[in-house]
């Protein structure tokens, strides 16, 4: 249900963008750059509130470790690194980091819901691995 109501909302940023980015400026290239940083960005949100839904969850039922671990390794070993290869190394601009956060989003989503359905969380069930 969580999951709905963001892409709902996501769906009304992508049609209010246009509004948005001339609330923000009048320059034409500040406001392509603003909506296209949202449409970018409204793609990541389903993932980050399946993300955001699901560590709770975990988190809640006394998983914690898990959690840090998946969301240190989403940071510091997907997004921060191919940040740094996609803008520093290969010149890529702005973008490619929107992209890159989308990715590591979506990583840390299907991480948590494998953790979450293999319900090795569980209590009664064997420690986690």
């Amino acid at each position: 249900m969580g999951v709905g109501l963001v892409v709902l909302l996501a769906l009304g940023v992508v049609f209010a963008a246009p509004g948005l980015a001339s609330m923000l400026s009048d320059n034409t290239i500040v406001m392509g750059e603003t909506m296209t940083y949202l449409y970018i960005n409204m793609l990541g949100e389903p993932f980050m509130a399946l993300w955001v839904i699901l560590a709770g969850a975990l988190s809640g039922a006394g998983d914690t470790r898990s959690m840090m671990f998946i969301m240190a390794a989403c940071t510091w070993l997907v997004r921060i690194p191919l940040c740094y290869l996609f803008v520093v190394v290969l010149g890529f601009e702005a973008h490619a980091v929107w992209w890159t956060m989308n990715l590591s989003q979506a990583l840390a989503a299907a991480l948590i819901f494998r953790r979450y359905m293999g319900k090795k969380w569980l209590p009664g069930l064997p420690a986690q691995s």
